[in-house]
């Protein structure tokens, strides 16, 4: 089976992506995919950087959930730890710069079903 690492930034935004992150689940597992979920805990030391070291070798597909800044948290990590893999994005940070730039809009179904 596929593997997919989801990592997701439970406060980026107004939380939106905690409230809705059975249906980014249930999205892939429908399409075969094995999903590994991690949210983030900065407080904790549980980040994004050390979750892709540990992880995403493991990986098939790795999908970042966050805003702007975990995105760049997460490219940033995936080049230190030479982690070659496709990366899927689903915006749901408060500003979303990277995803208006390459005029992203979307309902999260349409995110999942794209990547």
């Amino acid at each position: 089976m596929k593997k997919l690492l989801l990592i997701y930034n439970r406060v980026s935004g107004t939380g939106y992506i905690r409230r809705n992150l059975a249906v980014v689940v249930e999205e892939f597992a429908q399409e075969g995919w094995e999903v590994m979920v991690y949210p983030i805990f900065p407080e904790k030391g549980i980040v994004t950087q050390d979750i892709l070291r540990e992880k995403g070798p493991m990986a098939d597909l790795i999908v970042i959930c966050g805003g702007d800044g975990t995105l760049n948290y997460a490219i940033n990590a995936l080049m230190e730890y030479d982690i070659y893999k496709p990366i899927g994005y689903i915006p749901s940070g408060t500003t979303n710069d990277f995803s208006k730039s390459i005029e992203s809009s979307s309902t999260i179904e349409e995110y999942c079903r794209r990547i």
